[in-house]
């Protein structure tokens, strides 16, 4: 799923702290012209401001939260809002460097493509060799694949590998 654009540096600048060392954002006062009374500025900060945002966790693992602007709520994963907060620019994709989904530190976030993050990913959980493309099969043989393309059959794992 494509994640929702970005809001402009300018305004996440106005909402938030991001301590690169921790990779955590905190709210901001934010102004008045982000809300449409006085009153519903001063209780927002009363009860936001200078506490830690984008602290829920999403089903898929990325810390995320809310943002209001011009009376729409948008969500985001953090992640996001901390490179756009650095860069200035929307990213194409992030990678977590250490796989640690809510770990966003700016050392542990890389702009990356679809074909790179896949490389980074963990071994899937019904590996039973520990070898991307190779499995076994019915006669106790190992089978070696590269994506759709079958490369053979062999006696071991490491053989296939």
């Amino acid at each position: 799923m494509k994640p929702n654009p970005l809001p402009d540096s300018t305004f996440l600048l106005e909402c938030f702290t991001y301590d690169p060392v921790t990779g955590m954002l905190y709210w901001k006062n934010r102004p008045l012209h982000h809300f449409k009374s006085e009153g519903l500025r001063n209780k927002w900060n009363r009860q936001f401001a200078n506490k830690l945002a984008f602290t829920s966790i999403d089903g898929e693992g990325y810390l995320y939260g809310g943002v209001t602007q011009n009376g729409k709520r948008t969500f985001y994963k953090a992640h996001r809002i901390a490179w756009k907060m650095v860069y200035g620019i929307d990213p194409v994709q992030i990678d977590h460097d250490n796989r640690i989904r809510t770990d966003n530190r700016l050392s542990n976030l890389v702009e990356s493509s679809a074909e790179l993050n896949a490389k980074n990913r963990g071994k899937r959980k019904d590996n039973l060799t520990g070898y991307t493309g190779v499995f076994k099969t019915a006669n106790g043989k190992y089978c070696s694949r590269l994506g759709k393309v079958y490369i053979g059959t062999f006696n071991t794992a490491l053989e296939a590998h």
